[in-house]
């Protein structure tokens, strides 16, 4: 005799992904209180050093490089927020686990509110797992907020993430490298009843407006998603660790690749025309006075509607177009579509602060060939290798750089 039973699980899949939305959300909004704390800090500096920078004009420089190294920790927090936002969340890819960790110091630094030293010990290593870093992200975050909430009464409280090669292990007939992200507190522990409970959903030890009981059961679900397992060990009165097994993963050699220039500069001497199109004033200016630095000439429109009039206008001149994605009245995708429609092939650079925008480019991949993407903000050098890459495709290293990668 033979019994089959059948369940529909999908209500049950959306019920977790709305669930696992939920709680990003709640702890993005723990994140904007650390987050607001690291800009305030960010833009302090800049005026101060905007301030001297004026005032004893023979430093300059020092002032200028300040203000260059607080603008990359703003995009590197903005970039970050971004990740743990969106949507995409069960998208897998496989990435350098001590890279990404690393990237993402500053932000498991906000999750704190600044209340709480964390400290970082993270191994160099080369080895690469499969998986989604929102969702690593998400699920670091988690524990961070679990140990920050644990040593809130302690005296010295102390927070350390790690990461370890945790070296060959079997798992379910299946013998593999594993990499080990370990968060220890010395908060007030658990008992074993927590511990043997601690993973199932909604299952919570503190206040109804402290947690939801969802933040452990992520962690848990997440490395399943990426291959792994979840382990704790934690004493009363002394402490937690939590430790996050992942399996790595082997990747190809990389291509040995040319050594970028320490230098911002990038000369030229091609004078081909390029299209700006920028909606933002301010960023068009700067923009058009940075191309023209690299030996171009420039031509510049304020929205897509008047990128399609001045493309074909100065249709001899202009040699290529960079466009922002994002612009009223007609954004850069329907722009480049109407320029390519009235037999325009010039090459295109799409750029944007937010790579939701880049999305749409997939879509009209073919019809928008050929193309290449920026994520603001981006250096000068990438921008004019870029320009360089598309202008001259079949050059060599002998001659000119050669191919940059299709998205920065």
């Amino acid at each position: 005799m033979l019994c089959a039973v059948v369940r529909d699980l999908s209500e049950l899949v959306r019920i977790e992904a709305e669930l696992l939305q939920q709680k990003k959300m709640e702890s993005l909004g723990v994140l904007v209180g650390g987050v607001a704390h690291d800009i305030n800090n960010i833009m302090t500096a800049v005026r101060g050093s905007i301030y001297l920078a004026r005032r004893k004009p023979d430093q300059c420089e020092r002032h200028l490089n300040t203000i260059d190294t607080q603008c990359e920790y703003a995009a590197d927090i903005v970039q970050q927020m971004l990740v743990i936002s969106r949507d995409d969340s069960i998208k897998t890819e496989i990435f350098s686990l001590a890279d990404s960790l690393i990237k993402s110091k500053r932000l498991f630094r906000a999750t704190t509110s600044g209340q709480t030293n964390i400290t970082f010990d993270i191994a160099t290593t080369n080895a690469h797992i499969k998986g989604s870093t929102t969702l690593l992200n998400q699920a670091v975050i988690n524990l961070i907020l679990n140990a920050r909430d644990a040593v809130a009464e302690v005296t010295s409280p102390c927070i350390t993430l790690s990461l370890t090669e945790a070296g060959r292990m079997d798992r379910d007939d299946c013998s593999a490298e594993y990499l080990c992200i370990s968060v220890d507190d010395n908060g007030h522990g658990m008992e074993k009843y927590t511990l043997d409970r601690m993973f199932e959903p909604f299952y919570t030890t503190k206040p109804s407006t402290k947690g939801t009981g969802l933040g452990l059961a992520i962690v848990y679900n997440v490395a399943q998603i990426c291959g792994g397992f979840v382990e704790a060990d934690s004493v009363v009165g002394q402490g937690t660790t939590f430790r996050i097994y992942l399996p790595v993963v082997d990747v190809a050699a990389p291509a040995c690749k040319q050594q970028a220039a320490n230098s911002e500069d990038h000369a030229t001497v091609d004078e081909a025309g390029i299209l700006l199109v920028e909606d933002n004033k301010a960023v068009r200016k700067v923009n058009r006075d940075i191309i023209e630095s690299l030996g171009y000439t420039v031509y510049s429109a304020k929205n897509g509607c008047a990128a399609s009039k001045k493309a074909m206008l100065f249709e001899e001149d202009i040699k290529l177009i960079i466009m922002d994605l994002s612009m009223p009245e007609m954004g850069g995708v329907d722009a480049a579509l109407k320029i390519r429609a009235m037999g325009n092939q010039l090459p295109i650079i799409f750029y944007s602060g937010n790579s939701h925008f880049f999305k749409p480019l997939g879509q009209h991949a073919a019809a928008l060939h050929p193309f290449s993407m920026l994520s603001k903000p981006f250096s000068i050098r990438v921008l004019g290798e870029r320009i360089e890459t598309l202008l001259h495709p079949t050059t060599t290293q002998s001659g000119r750089r050669t191919a940059a990668p299709a998205q920065q």
